[in-house]
């Protein structure tokens, strides 16, 4: 049986990283606590403030194998797109140990779907996985194969935080070049399709997506943190 996942908290708020410690369950998280990251440590999810981390980031070898979850202190547009060109995914103040604990376990979760239906059912729309169309009132929407893998995993996990980085190995067998804001191509596109319930697809910014469970949630919803 596998041990508990080890990660990483490069922090110089300790309060933060204490309180978050305190969430997890030890059974499934090892936590170490730092100001500073060292190369040689091994984790399997890195959880460092922007200002602390190393100063050589552009070398691959300091985060191959690993996870990346980055801290802002406030959006910066140009920093975030260079995070999520290299791989990593970023938290904006104001961060509580909720909202970590919800990403920390939502990034080392195993994201495995045991049995995938043929179709899949919400509201009055019926999703034919394999045929990748959606039979609406209206009609039938046609998908990509890209947008019917992304639009499966929302739906098996309804209600739940998806990562771009789940939504990423939906549209890896076709796109020869893979980087996250793909996943953000996608999406639109899926809003688009699928209209009014387009906009149950809930952006989780910076960490990725869900679709609603609660039908009453048919209105745009851009952006949403967690609380």
């Amino acid at each position: 049986m596998a041990g508990p996942k080890h990660v990483l908290l490069v922090s110089e708020n300790w309060d933060l990283f204490f309180q978050t410690k305190k969430l997890l369950n030890p059974e499934e998280y090892r936590c170490t606590i730092g100001q500073q990251y060292k190369q040689e440590v091994s984790a399997d999810l890195i959880v460092c403030e922007y200002e602390l981390l190393p100063k050589d980031i552009h070398a691959p070898k300091y985060f191959e194998a690993n996870f990346v979850i980055v801290l802002l202190d406030v959006f910066d547009e140009e920093k975030c797109i260079d995070l999520l060109d290299r791989g990593f995914w970023f938290l904006v103040q104001p961060i509580t140990p909720r909202l970590l604990k919800a990403a920390i376990g939502a990034f080392l979760s195993q994201g495995s779907l045991h049995s995938v239906p043929e179709s899949i059912q919400f509201g009055p729309n019926v999703f034919h996985i394999l045929k990748l169309i959606v039979e609406t009132p209206e009609g039938t929407i046609h998908l990509t194969p890209s947008e019917s893998g992304i639009l499966k995993r929302l739906l098996l996990n309804q209600g739940q935080l998806c990562l771009r980085k789940h939504l990423l190995e939906e549209i890896k067998n076709h796109s020869k070049e893979i980087v996250a804001r793909n996943v953000d191509v996608h999406i639109a596109s899926l809003r688009k399709k699928l209209g009014a319930y387009g906009n149950r697809i809930v952006t989780v910014r910076g960490v990725g997506y869900l679709f609603s469970d609660d039908e009453e949630k048919n209105s745009s919803q851009e952006d949403t943190k967690l609380s």
